[in-house]
Formats: C-alpha cells, sequence, structure tokens
C-alpha cells in the first residue's frame, strides 16, 4: 500500500501503478466522448415498484454476464404532478422509500453508470444507460435547450456506450422488455382516436346535410303543392265576371296568409338549429373519440386513486362517443319526420 504514495518530495504524491498510456486511456474511457442509442416506444403501461426492482436486476445480471463490470452509480428520479422531483441514489433507497405527499407521480428516469472492462481495452470505460417513462425532461442535444416532455404514453432509453457491439446487445434486450410491458392500442381504437376529428366533422355534418337536404325536399314538395293550387284556378278561363273575382279572391288570400313568408322562416329556424346542433354533436364526438388508452406510474396511494377516477372517465367518454353517434344519426331521421308532418 505505501507504493502508492511518494513523500520524498516537499509535496505529496499519489502513484497510481500502471503506466501513463493506460492512465490515459482509462481517463479517456471516463471522459470521450461516447456512441449514443436512443429509442422511443409509445404505448400504454402501468409500472409498479416491483417492475423498476425488474429492470435493474435485467440490466445487471446481462451487464455482468458480457465483460467485468461494475456499477458505479444507480439512480431513480421520480417526477410528480407538482412539479417537484425525489431522487434516490441505490436500488435499496429506491425499494424502502414511502411517498406521504398527496402527489401522483407521472415520470420516472432510471439511469444505470457502469465501468466496463472490454476484452480488446487495457482500462475500463464508463457505459450509461437511461430509461424514461411519462413525463421527463429532456435535453435537445443539437442546442442544448431543455424541454419538458408531457405524454405519459412515452417510454424511451438512451445508452451511452464505447462498444458498438455492447450497446447493440443492450438496446435489443430493453427493447424486447420494453416491447412485452406496453400494451399495445387495439386498431378499431387507434383508427377511431387518429381520426376523431374526422370522424365528428363527418356525424355532425351529416346531421346538417340530412336537414338540409329534407328542407329541399320541403321545399319542392310546397312549391309543386302551391304550382297545383294554382293551376286548378287558372285553369279555368272564362271571362265572365265571377271566375275573375275568384282567381282575384285568390290572389288576394295568398299575400295576405303569407304562406311563403311563414314557410322560410320555418325552413330557415330548422336549419339554424340543425346546424347549431351538428356543430355542438360533431365537438362531443371529436373529444369523447380521442380516447387514448391512459398509463400509470403507480408509485404512490394517490396514484392508484388517479388510476380509477381516470379509467372511469375512460369508459364514460366510449359510451359518450356511441350515444353522441346515435343521437347524429336520430336526429337526421327525426328532422325528416318533421319536415314530412309539419311542412
Amino acid at each position: 500500500m505505501s507504493d502508492l504514495f511518494d513523500s520524498s518530495g516537499p509535496n505529496f504524491n499519489v502513484v497510481l501503478p500502471c503506466t501513463p498510456e493506460t492512465f490515459k486511456e482509462f481517463v479517456s474511457g471516463l471522459l470521450g466522448a461516447p456512441q449514443t442509442i436512443t429509442r422511443e416506444f409509445e404505448g400504454s403501461y402501468e409500472v409498479h415498484q416491483e417492475d423498476i426492482v425488474n429492470l435493474y436486476h435485467l440490466i445487471d445480471q446481462r451487464v455482468s454476464q458480457q465483460n467485468p463490470s461494475t456499477c458505479v452509480q444507480f439512480t431513480v428520479k421520480t417526477i410528480y404532478d407538482d412539479g417537484s422531483t425525489v431522487k434516490q441514489n441505490s436500488l435499496s433507497d429506491f425499494c424502502a422509500y414511502n411517498e406521504i405527499r398527496p402527489v401522483i407521480s407521472v415520470g420516472l428516469v432510471i439511469t444505470w453508470t457502469y465501468l466496463v472492462k472490454f476484452r480488446d481495452k487495457a482500462a475500463p470505460e464508463k457505459q450509461i444507460i437511461t430509461v424514461s417513462f411519462g413525463q421527463t425532461d429532456k435535453i435537445i442535444a443539437s442546442r442544448g435547450i431543455r424541454i419538458k416532455f408531457l405524454s405519459m404514453d412515452a417510454i424511451d432509453f438512451r445508452i451511452d456506450h464505447t462498444g458498438r457491439t455492447w450497446g447493440a446487445d443492450i438496446e435489443a434486450l430493453l427493447t424486447n422488455h420494453i416491447n412485452n410491458i406496453t400494451k399495445k392500442e387495439p386498431n378499431i381504437k387507434k383508427i377511431v382516436r387518429k381520426n376523431s376529428e374526422l370522424i365528428g366533422l363527418l356525424l355532425g355534418g351529416s346531421l346538417f346535410i340530412t336537414t338540409a337536404i329534407a328542407g329541399v325536399m320541403a321545399n319542392s314538395d310546397f312549391l309543386d303543392k302551391q304550382q297545383k293550387i294554382a293551376a286548378d284556378i287558372l285553369r279555368n278561363k272564362s271571362a265572365d265576371i265571377g271566375n275573375m273575382l275568384s282567381k282575384l279572391e285568390y290572389l288576394i288570400n295568398q299575400n295576405a296568409s303569407g304562406q311563403w313568408h311563414i314557410f322560410y322562416n320555418k325552413l330557415a329556424i330548422m336549419l339554424f338549429v340543425a346546424l347549431f346542433a351538428s356543430i355542438i354533436i360533431g365537438i362531443v364526438i371529436a373529444e369523447a373519440a380521442d380516447n387514448r388508452e391512459p398509463s400509470f406510474i403507480l408509485l404512490t396511494k394517490k396514484s392508484q386513486e388517479n388510476k380509477n377516477i381516470v379509467l372511469k372517465k375512460m369508459k364514460k367518454k366510449w359510451v359518450v362517443f356511441i350515444i353522441s353517434s346515435m343521437l347524429s344519426i336520430a336526429l337526421g331521421i327525426l328532422s325528416n319526420i318533421i319536415y314530412n308532418k309539419y311542412f
């Protein structure tokens, strides 16, 4: 042990038992610019404390099996809905921590830092693995700008490595694991969600279009009816004074009754009501159709309570979507019945 220290001179020195070249390679492995692998996955998920423990052991066992290595740091940063964060610096600290505040965990950043001794390298080199769930802080590398990543429905990882084969193996391991824990959205729900605005526009617009078509048909029927009455009266071409008076009386009654004016007022009111209803129903349908399967990070009691609330709201949104769609169709049929009966 005394060989590591040199106190012969006026200054106290530390002597490392390695050549300068080996020491340079070691420092370069720690501070040098590594290669980076990043991937992002969409899909809903549910993360518990035991899932983080399993992920830790999954990574640690694979790294230990590949090469001689040491985990010099492991951290878990939890982000809460009030903007606060809590960071644990070991797996045991993470497992022992119990959040007593009524907060919801919305983000999770897990980081492993290893010193790995590759077979073709003389000194260990630093490798960093980061896995993020939900709402996290990200760095735009090209600009160095910190932004807020708001999506709860995403998992991503970043691997900073100096060994290409090592990095590719960890990437494959994480990719397979994340694909197993994410729930894929059913195709029908995915199509409905991604086209929610178009579906709202079509179903809401169909109500107004159906009403407008019925109005055009009612207008045509009303016109045909009035023309038939007029034709029956004018068909009599007798020039006697009685016939002339009956024709004049018809014209006066038509003008005084204001049938055309009343008809078009009723038609305008129906179209206005249909337009207003179609806008409201279209908005409701679009909002209800945009119903993504939620994700949860269940590390607090409040998070579990929030999960139950969110799932109930999600079910209600699907009910609202179905009822609103059926209501749009029913109102279109009702508008035709009203036109046929009252116009």
